[in-house]
């Protein structure tokens, strides 16, 4: 068998802990707990503590297109942008690499289920013309995958296994 080496050259976080590695490091070594009460909708009926990421803030991304990303997809290109950063990394074509040498592989249990429940709403109130355009793109587990390969330039393989709690361990 033909092995390939890889190496892991940069890592980033976004977690309820913090939103870099070094915030998140800092807070777990510590023992500090990211866990707290659900601001993020109504939990009536159920529990009310969980671990929510909060005050995330992308950077050198417009508001547009931070508008077409789904929240997961935005936790996505904040790490990728601070492993990239680690990394010393930018996109392979700055860096004379052919970018088809490079994919973007995202794994995720769910994907833009938020959006999944606001578009509903808005299904029920205004009916199908009041469904953004974006639903589609912002809902689907492989938009994450898209949107760092359109961020980075990479034009290999860009897919998104599915695997409920595995899917880390797919990617």
């Amino acid at each position: 068998m033909n092995e390939r080496r890889i190496v892991i050259t940069g890592i980033g976080a976004v977690s309820c802990l913090g939103n870099s590695l070094s915030g998140m490091w800092e807070k777990l070594t510590a023992g500090q707990s990211g866990i707290g009460r659900i601001t993020l909708f109504d939990p009536a009926g159920l529990p009310d503590m969980a671990g929510e990421v909060r005050d995330l803030t992308l950077h050198n991304v417009t508001p547009k297109e931070e508008r077409r990303m789904a929240r997961y997809a935005r936790f996505a290109v904040a790490a990728a942008d601070e492993a990239l950063a680690r990394a010393g990394l930018s996109r392979p074509a700055d860096l004379g690499i052919d970018p088809f040498r490079f994919g973007a592989l995202m794994a995720s249990g769910a994907g833009g289920v938020d959006e999944y429940e606001r578009h509903l709403e808005v299904l029920d109130r205004r009916g199908p013309g009041g469904v953004s355009a974006f639903f589609m793109p912002k809902f689907m587990l492989n938009s994450a995958s898209g949107n760092l390969a359109v961020r980075y330039g990479l034009r290999g393989p860009d897919f998104s296994p599915v695997s409920a709690c595995a899917s880390g361990a797919h990617a």
